[in-house]
């Protein structure tokens, strides 16, 4: 037995193994993680911070202005992103796409998916090596994208819509193949959204609690963290209208495919 069989049926057991519904419950769990995170801790840490500038630095009353901006931020930002996030299956199902082999997603899969061990076992080693954990919590956040990634294309008609159809054209594969682009990375947006408001806690602790620094360095911290923080929080809107957009231009392209096969319909119907 070759290597390229020992690949497939590697990927055939995962596929039996529901690969994408234990990773699919996973994604629950960081949404809800991520909705909990802007909605109390991440409000809760502003006021700590807010108090202990004001303790440390012994600065003008007025900052204290900050946490109640940052609690009417989250509740506005944290609407958004439970609206948008439940948009994300719903409008995948809907654009249907058609390739004609799963012979490329069976290459992406193995090649994401051996990335993404590459990454973490890269992070453990740097993390180790020069002690710095943050180069570890962002190869950790990586490893899931990429095996996330990988669980999608394992099973592409459920996750992401992916038809294989034989028949499908040339135009239609050359669709598909950005379409399978577009999709997983619109179906990471909820898994993204989750990781980030983790990774934005995580480091707003480090900053209060944990790193030595002047009182200038956790208000610079801290509003990066903010700002960082209610960035991402955008994602879910942001990452809707993108792939509304992308889909809109498709939709134009594939109109001007079809062009001349329905002027060659047309003069066949005149003779």
């Amino acid at each position: 037995m070759n290597t390229t069989n020992l690949i497939d049926n590697l990927l055939k057991y995962l596929r039996k193994k529901t690969y994408f519904n234990f990773l699919e419950s996973n994604e629950n769990w960081l949404v809800k993680s991520g909705l909990f995170c802007l909605s109390y801790i991440i409000p809760i840490l502003s006021i700590i911070a807010t108090i202990a500038i004001l303790v440390r630095a012994e600065l003008n009353a007025v900052i204290l202005w900050i946490p109640v901006i940052v609690c009417i931020l989250s509740v506005l930002f944290r609407y958004t992103a439970e609206k948008m996030l439940s948009y994300v299956k719903d409008t995948i199902n809907k654009a249907t796409t058609k390739i004609s082999s799963g012979a490329l997603l069976d290459v992406l899969t193995v090649f994401i998916g051996f990335g993404g061990l590459v990454v973490l076992c890269a992070s453990i080693y740097f993390a180790i090596t020069t002690g710095d954990w943050n180069t570890f919590l962002s190869g950790v956040f990586m490893f899931i994208f990429c095996e996330y990634c990988m669980a999608m294309l394992l099973d592409p008609v459920k996750s992401i819509n992916i038809v294989i159809e034989k028949n499908a054209t040339p135009a239609e594969n050359f669709v598909g193949i950005f379409s399978v682009l577009a999709k997983s990375l619109y179906r990471l947006v909820p898994v993204a959204f989750g990781s980030a408001m983790i990774f934005c806690v995580i480091h707003l602790l480090d900053i209060l609690f944990v790193a030595e620094g002047t009182a200038v360095y956790s208000v610079m911290g801290s509003a990066y963290e903010a700002f960082y923080c209610f960035g991402m929080a955008l994602l879910p809107l942001v990452g809707y209208l993108l792939f509304l957009f992308y889909y809109f231009t498709i939709d134009i392209c594939v109109s001007f495919l079809q062009i001349p096969k329905k002027l060659e319909e047309i003069s066949k119907q005149k003779k």
